[in-house]
């Protein structure tokens, strides 16, 4: 019987070895923001998806959003543009709702830095996240709107590489962009 036992022991700590230089190895790659690993109820993990791209600081928030919209009373994915057809329609819980959800993104991502939106973007577009990324869209479009394009420039840090005579041959061919 304590022959067993030994044998049984020595089963489980060649399981347990096995499972730790597994997790070791998981954790070695995470370490370097290449993948995701998503633990069940059961405790048991799946590798998901890698992210080349995305920063661990990055991912924290796009997974902060996520719970946002996640959580008990998060507001429902409607998209903003159905808003109207829903206030039209007599539906005006659903559409306080939309603009309950479409303030909480707008503040949710006000406090993000330039350089944070733009990896963000990136973050929501390789994680397929049509919310974040049209609300994203909805800010960098409400930056952009009324602005000259040197106030662009200006706004975005991107450098004019258009000699003078080229962007006059453009406000030439182009007159009906710059009516004013």
């Amino acid at each position: 019987m304590a022959a067993e036992r030994e044998k049984k022991g020595a089963t489980e700590a060649e399981k347990g070895e096995a499972v730790a230089e597994k997790g070791a190895a998981a954790a070695k790659e995470a370490a370097g923001g290449r993948i995701i690993t998503l633990e069940s109820s059961s405790g048991e993990p799946h590798v998901v998806v890698k992210l080349p791209n995305v920063a661990a600081r990055t991912l924290d928030t796009v997974l902060e959003y996520c719970n946002m919209h996640a959580g008990p009373g998060a507001a429902p994915a409607t998209k903003p543009d159905s808003a109207p057809t829903a206030a039209a329609a007599g539906g005006s819980s659903s559409s306080s709702s939309v603009d309950t959800a479409a303030t909480e993104d707008r503040t949710f991502l006000d406090v993000l830095s330039l350089n944070a939106l733009h990896d963000l973007l990136i973050a929501a577009n390789d994680l397929e996240i049509e919310r974040l990324l049209d609300a994203i869209c909805q800010k960098v479009a409400g930056m952009i709107k009324g602005k000259t394009p040197d106030e662009i420039r200006a706004t975005f840090s991107i450098v004019n590489d258009l000699t003078p005579a080229a962007e006059a041959e453009l406000h030439h061919k182009y007159a009906w962009a710059f009516d004013e």
